[in-house]
């Protein structure tokens, strides 16, 4: 391995996608250091850091102090991959950074995304109503990102995918399916330590709760299912074009 000072690899998205998982997995490899503190920095999605000239990088590697001669470093901010100035501030930081994804179906995605922030107790809307006012909602928020409440506009993978080809070679940028990293874990890891050129590493199964995963208090309404399905039906088209990928389970849902 190539010993370097600077961040070197991230997981950047797609929220709701695995990347807990993803990043749990990583952790357990000790050719790499990951932050110990907290799993997302948010360096690069913080307007904050990026006023006013060079950005201070000295806070983000701070949070790699930890780190054993020879290991690579990397962190995962999901947000990364859907925050417009996120690929070229990573850029500018490494254009070597090899970035990696996890793709889940944007329909699962979206109703999990509010279930979360319904937990959170920061979402007081139905899913219906949260869905089909976020274009609203977002339209009030310009000049600024909508972040929080983007349960749709996440799940639209390809032009986020392009934006970050804008900036990287595709040799640098490895996409993965969210539904192969819980069947096929030691083979979408496989993949993961190729790509990442380090030393392959068995990695002990994780539990629910690891995974952060739980139970939703109902279904997603057939309604709210079917409006999902028309909206994102193109688009899913597309990044099977894309990628070379067969989602036709997806629009099935």
């Amino acid at each position: 391995m190539v010993d370097s000072p600077r961040v070197s690899f991230l997981l950047i998205g797609a929220q709701k996608s695995g990347t807990t998982t993803l990043d749990a997995h990583l952790r357990q490899n000790p050719y790499l250091c990951l932050p110990k503190r907290r799993k997302e920095l948010h360096f690069f999605d913080t307007d904050d850091h990026f006023i006013g000239g060079e950005p201070n990088y000295e806070i983000y590697e701070a949070n790699f102090m930890h780190a054993l001669y020879g290991q690579l470093l990397g962190e995962t901010t999901p947000s990364y991959m859907f925050w417009y100035s996120a690929p070229q501030r990573i850029w500018a930081y490494n254009p070597a950074m090899k970035l990696l994804m996890v793709l889940r179906n944007p329909v699962t995605r979206a109703y999990s995304h509010w279930n979360m922030k319904r937990a959170q107790g920061r979402e007081q809307r139905s899913f219906g109503e949260a869905i089909r006012g976020e274009y609203d909602m977002c339209r009030g928020l310009l000049p600024y990102q909508c972040l929080e409440f983007s349960y749709l506009s996440r799940g639209f993978y390809c032009e986020q995918i392009r934006r970050v080809l804008s900036c990287f070679p595709k040799e640098q940028l490895l996409i993965l399916r969210s539904e192969e990293l819980e069947s096929d874990t030691d083979a979408v890891m496989e993949k993961v330590w190729d790509f990442l050129k380090i030393e392959k590493y068995p990695i002990r199964m994780l539990s629910r709760k690891d995974m952060h995963k739980g139970h939703y208090e109902k279904d997603m309404s057939s309604a709210d299912k079917d409006y999902l399905v028309y909206m994102y039906e193109y688009e899913i088209l597309q990044l099977e074009r894309m990628l070379g990928w067969d989602c036709s389970n997806w629009l099935g849902s």
